[in-house]
């Protein structure tokens, strides 16, 4: 049993020519990166385009000056236009390029800039929640003309019989571990909680004590002070 998005990407990443991989984001289980891997030298380069791979598991991206930025959905269990998946991928682009200057980029092994991220994970979580999310003229050149898609199966491109079935899950005893921790911690914040009150009840009782010794022993000396 797996847990099912309405909307979510599989994987996200960031590469350099093909075969380095500069960042990636998921929250998925499976042989995906591998697969990933082999498609980078199978892509069109300069271009923006999609790989079909098993009917419904589709690899988008966006190739230029020998950057790819590509994820992966599974349009079996979602339905989300092309203008939106090249709209995040921009987005990823902008943010990349506005983190790492290209001396950066082109000096960088494999996985050395995987604090991007954390920069990936908020316009993901973004595009999960506005799966509708699209800027104008994405796919338009600097003229303003249609860019064409380069659409592609993967059937077509491994015609040496490399090709793997796609796995990617989220498993349900992932989930549980999650909440199991979640519920832990709840429970760990519910008993300091219960001993900060019962502290503050002590100090307050005890405060109440002495307030009442204290005024009754300052009866007393008045008592005997001026009564008796």
């Amino acid at each position: 049993m797996s847990i099912v998005y309405p909307f979510e990407i599989i994987y996200l990443f960031v590469a350099r020519g093909n075969k380095i991989i500069l960042s990636d984001y998921t929250t998925y289980n499976g042989n995906f990166q591998q697969i990933s891997v082999s498609l980078l030298d199978k892509i069109k380069k300069e271009k923006k385009g999609k790989i079909i791979y098993d009917n419904d598991n589709i690899f988008y991206y966006d190739n230029g000056n020998d950057i790819t930025y590509m994820c992966l959905i599974n349009q079996g269990r979602s339905s989300v236009s092309n203008e939106v998946i090249f709209t995040l991928l921009n987005d990823i682009k902008v943010k990349f390029t506005d983190k790492y200057t290209l001396k950066e980029i082109v000096q960088a092994y494999a996985f050395q800039l995987t604090e991007f991220s954390k920069l990936m994970k908020p316009i993901v979580n973004f595009y999960i929640d506005n799966p509708n999310f699209v800027k104008i003229g994405i796919l338009n050149d600097s003229l303003g003309h249609k860019i064409e898609i380069e659409e592609e199966s993967a059937d077509d491109i491994f015609t040496n019989g490399s090709k793997v079935q796609l796995i990617a899950s989220k498993s349900i005893s992932n989930y549980l571990e999650i909440e199991k921790i979640k519920n832990n911690l709840d429970e760990e914040i519910n008993l300091k909680f219960q001993q900060i009150s019962q502290k503050k009840f002590r100090k307050k009782w005890s405060q109440n004590i002495y307030y009442a010794l204290f005024t009754a022993l300052f009866i007393l000396i008045f008592y005997y002070l001026f009564i008796a």
